[in-house]
C-alpha cells in the first residue's frame, strides 16, 4: 500500500507543527442536547452527536501519499467525549482532520469519510469511505474502509465489519399542521446487533437544515414540533461501543400548513369558519385533495371553504400515493338563551330585566346583538356583559298598557339565533283574559 509507505515517519512527524500554523487555542466545539454540524476552513465537515466535545490543537503537516506526494497540512482536534463524524467532499479537500480520541487512539485521513467515538471504557474509529491511519500510541497502521478498530474493552485492538445500515424505506407521511407544527412517527427495520438508533429529520429544498435528532432504543421515534414542509428522515444503527452505522432512508414527512383566517379559531386538523371565509394550504405542492367520501382528487388549491357552510371534510394524499389525512372544516355556530324576569310583570311597579346568555362553537368572541321592542317598536337598552352573558333593564313604557317586552339575539348576518318575550300589564289593572293576552302577543 504506496500511500502508507508513510507511515513509518508518521511518529517522527507527529509532533512538527505546519508552516505558518497558529498556535494551539485550545478553543472548544461542544454540543448538549442536539446535534452540530461545523464546517472547516480545509473544506472538510465534522459533526458531532450530542453531548460531544471537541478542543481544536495546533496543526501539523504529514506526508499522507508518500515523499512524492509532498507535506499535507492536518487540522487536529481533540475529543474529550462523545463522537465525531468526519467527512471530506468528493472534489478534495484543502487540508486532512486528524482527531485525538482517550486511550492514546488517533485518526488521520485527508479523503473519505470517518468516525471517532468515546463511549464508556471503550474509544473506537471507523473508516467508511476511503482507508485511514490509526494509531495507539505511535503504531500506525491502516484502517481498511467498511471496518473499524476500538481501545478498551473486551474488544480492544480487534478490527470488525461496520454495522449494516437500516433497510431504507420508502414509506411517505402526510401530515397537517393547523396549529403550527405538526407531529409524525418514524418507524424502521430492527438491525442485528445494534444497541441503539439515531433518527435525523433533514428540512429539503432551499433552506435544507437539520431539524430534529434523537436516539432510540426501539425501532421507532416520535417527531414533534415539525413546521409546514418536506422533510427527510434518515437512521443510523449504533453499536455497543458508540460507533454509528452509516445513515439510511427512513421515509419522507410531508407537512401542509392549515393556515386559519383572522380570528378563527383552529384545534388539530379542524378549523371553525363563518360563511364566506377560506382556510389557506401551505406547502401543498404535490398534494392532492377531494371532498367527503369522493373518489375523485384534484390538486390541492391554495385554500379550502365550506360546502354550503355545512360541515365539509378535505381529504389530502400525495399525488399518485395512497396514504390520506385529513381537514375538518367546521361552521362557526352561535345561539342564544333569552330569559326575561319576572314571569307576569306589572308597569311601573316591577323591573323587567333581560338575559342573553350566548353559546358559541368555534369562536371566543360572538357577533352577535340583542335587540329590544316593546310592543314592535324598537328600544334603546344599556346592557352589561358578564362572561358570555349580556343583562339589562328594559326600559319602563308610558301609558295604560298591555305591553309586550320582545328581545332577540341577531348574528353578524342579522339571522335571529335566540328570542324570547313578555307580557306586561299596567299595575293599577287587572290581569287580561286568556283571550285577550294571546291578541296581545299576536302584537
Amino acid at each position: 500500500m504506496e500511500r502508507y509507505r508513510s507511515a513509518f515517519v508518521l511518529a517522527l512527524l507527529f509532533v512538527v507543527p505546519a508552516s505558518g500554523a497558529r498556535a494551539a487555542d485550545d478553543s472548544g466545539i461542544s454540543t448538549q442536547d442536539t446535534e452540530k454540524t461545523v464546517q472547516l476552513s480545509g473544506r472538510a465537515t465534522l459533526v458531532l452527536a450530542p453531548g460531544t466535545e471537541l478542543i481544536h490543537e495546533r496543526g501539523l503537516r504529514l506526508e499522507l501519499d508518500g515523499p512524492s506526494g509532498g507535506p499535507v497540512s492536518i487540522e487536529v482536534f481533540r475529543m474529550t467525549r462523545g463522537s465525531v463524524d468526519v467527512r471530506f467532499p468528493a472534489d478534495g479537500p484543502r487540508k486532512g482532520v486528524m482527531v485525538r480520541a482517550p486511550r492514546k487512539l488517533a485518526v488521520v485521513a485527508k479523503a473519505g469519510r470517518f468516525q471517532v467515538a468515546s463511549h464508556g471504557q471503550t474509544s473506537t474509529v471507523a473508516a467508511f469511505e476511503r482507508d485511514a491511519l490509526v494509531t495507539v500510541g505511535s503504531d500506525w497502521k491502516p484502517l481498511v474502509e467498511g471496518t473499524a478498530r476500538s481501545v478498551g474493552g473486551s474488544a480492544s485492538g480487534q478490527t470488525r465489519r461496520i454495522l449494516s445500515p437500516p433497510p431504507p424505506s420508502k414509506r411517505a407521511q402526510l401530515l397537517v399542521a393547523a396549529g403550527g407544527t405538526a407531529e409524525g412517527q418514524a418507524r424502521w427495520n430492527a438491525v442485528p446487533s445494534a444497541k441503539s438508533y439515531r433518527v435525523r429529520v433533514i428540512r429539503k429544498g432551499a433552506d435544507a437544515a437539520s431539524v430534529f435528532h434523537a436516539e432510540s432504543k426501539s425501532t421507532s421515534q416520535l417527531i414533534r414540533g415539525l413546521k409546514p414542509g418536506v422533510f427527510a428522515v434518515e437512521v443510523a444503527a449504533v453499536d455497543e461501543y458508540g460507533l454509528a452505522s452509516a445513515a439510511s432512508s427512513a421515509g419522507t414527512i410531508h407537512v401542509v400548513g392549515l393556515v386559519p383566517p383572522a380570528g378563527a379559531r383552529s384545534e388539530s386538523s379542524r378549523v371553525w369558519l363563518r360563511p364566506g371565509q377560506r382556510a389557506g394550504l401551505a406547502f401543498a405542492k404535490g398534494v392532492e385533495m377531494t371532498y367527503g367520501a369522493a373518489s375523485y382528487f384534484v390538486p390541492a388549491p391554495q385554500s379550502v371553504g365550506l360546502f354550503r357552510d355545512q360541515p365539509t371534510r378535505v381529504r389530502l394524499r400525495p399525488i399518485g400515493g395512497t396514504q390520506e389525512t385529513a381537514i375538518d372544516l367546521l361552521p362557526v355556530r352561535v345561539t342564544a338563551r333569552v330569559a326575561l324576569t319576572p314571569a307576569l310583570p306589572r308597569w311601573p311597579d316591577d323591573n323587567v330585566r333581560a338575559s342573553v346568555e350566548y353559546v358559541a362553537e368555534g369562536t371566543d368572541a360572538p357577533d352577535a346583538r340583542p335587540l329590544v321592542s316593546i310592543n314592535g317598536r324598537q328600544v334603546n337598552t344599556q346592557w352589561r356583559k358578564q362572561g358570555n352573558t349580556l343583562h339589562a333593564e328594559i326600559p319602563k313604557a308610558s301609558g295604560r298598557g298591555p305591553w309586550v317586552v320582545r328581545v332577540e339575539a341577531v348574528d353578524e348576518s342579522d339571522h335571529v339565533i335566540g328570542r324570547g318575550f313578555v307580557e306586561v300589564v299596567a299595575s293599577a289593572a287587572k290581569g287580561p283574559s286568556p283571550g285577550n293576552r294571546a291578541a296581545v302577543a299576536r302584537r
